[in-house]
């Protein structure tokens, strides 16, 4: 019986990662349309996620700069969008509810 619960569940993630695309998370930094003008900027931004060791245990085996990858169950608490004469613009705000990590796998 714990055999076919464990077979279910690895059907089950398999088929939720067949879904997933991966796509850069970073942006530009370029010219601001408010009132304030900002020279336009070639550096790409990326979001980032500051957890402790409590909040994800997994990532106490990894060192700065070591690639990790992580699945994420959330819960969008905010959505905003705002629209000028030049752009548009989304922004998002998840509430993380569970936090996997990879297991690091050692090189040979």
């Amino acid at each position: 019986m714990e055999e076919i619960k464990k077979e279910k569940k690895e059907a089950i993630v398999s088929k939720v990662l067949s879904g997933i695309k991966m796509k850069s998370a970073g942006k530009k930094q370029g010219n601001y349309d408010g009132p304030c003008s900002v020279s336009s900027s070639d550096e790409i931004m990326y979001p980032s996620l500051y957890l402790d060791a409590k909040q994800a245990p997994g990532l106490t085996e990894y060192e700065v700069g070591d690639k990790v990858m992580m699945i994420i169950e959330g819960e969008v608490v905010s959505h905003s969008a705002d629209e000028s004469m030049k752009s548009k613009r989304e922004s998002f705000n998840v509430s993380i509810k569970k936090l996997g990590v990879k297991p690091k796998i050692e090189e040979e």
